[in-house]
């Protein structure tokens, strides 16, 4: 719920004949409630396709937009879709994409810093109790038991 995804695919067209302001190429996707269907949503689209595309070999056109998951929706199914306007003409779809933008939620994270802080802490306390020879070990990797932040004891990895 909430999330925001950014949805795009490149679009190359040959030799197409379209109605004009018709959004023949269009992204879609339609969103799920568990099995229910949901109405197809455009998150992109060419509007008057005619000709060939330009760019490097016809790859010029990127379609897509972002698009915010409503309450409820379960799943996403992305459809690369060329109309009836479009009555003559070839249209591919390359690397479309779906990249999730926002954050990990609030709720995930909250007091996060202070658990890995805390984690770090009993890491060294933990250390103090050890022999003589797992210090030493542990000497040479550099850690430094100081109860500081896990990042001390993130350095006790040795470098390959």
């Amino acid at each position: 719920m909430g999330q925001k995804l950014e949805i795009s695919a490149w679009v190359k067209w040959v030799s197409i004949t379209a109605t004009a302001a018709a959004n023949a190429i269009r992204l879609e996707l339609i969103p799920y409630t568990g099995s229910f269907e949901g109405s197809p949503v455009m998150v992109g689209s060419v509007s008057s396709p005619t000709g060939s595309s330009g760019g490097t070999n016809g790859w010029g056109t990127q379609i897509g937009d972002d698009y915010t998951v409503p309450a409820g929706v379960t799943s996403i199914v992305l459809l690369c879709r060329v109309t009836t306007a479009a009555t003559a003409g070839t249209v591919k779809f390359d690397d479309v994409t779906v990249i999730k933008t926002q954050k990990l939620a609030q709720d995930l994270v909250d007091g996060l810093q202070t658990a890995l802080g805390d984690l770090g802490s009993d890491i060294a306390d933990a250390s103090k109790g050890w022999p003589p020879s797992w210090a030493s070990t542990l000497g040479t990797t550099g850690y430094r038991p100081s109860g500081s932040s896990c990042s001390t004891a993130s350095r006790a990895v040795p470098a390959e």
